[in-house]
């Protein structure tokens, strides 16, 4: 018990030091995935109802951009994003845990 206790001490006081930034007041633009891109952060939102964001671009100064959806048929329920290095364009989304 106090083991477990020692080891969860640090997570609880180290994690406290972060702090939230709210990036848009919507519920649409709630954020599922993340990935380093540029100079901000490629974000992908979990939504499924036509004309709501499915990814967007966050700046340094954390002003959101909705990204236009390159074909018609949007994607249903992004799930996360990743940025592999060393590939030019290695932007992969998810979508129910299946690669777009």
């Amino acid at each position: 018990m106090i083991r477990n206790i020692l080891l969860l001490l640090p997570f609880t006081v180290f994690s406290q030091n972060y702090i939230w930034e709210q990036i848009h007041d919507k519920r649409e633009y709630s954020i599922s995935g993340v990935a380093l891109f540029k100079d901000g952060y490629i974000v992908v939102h979990d939504n499924k109802r036509k004309n709501q964001a499915r990814v967007s671009y966050i700046d340094k100064k954390l002003n959101i951009t909705k990204l236009i959806w390159p074909v018609r048929k949007l994607p249903f329920d992004l799930e996360a994003v990743v940025k592999f290095p060393n590939i030019e364009n290695g932007l992969f989304l998810w979508k129910d845990w299946k690669m777009l």
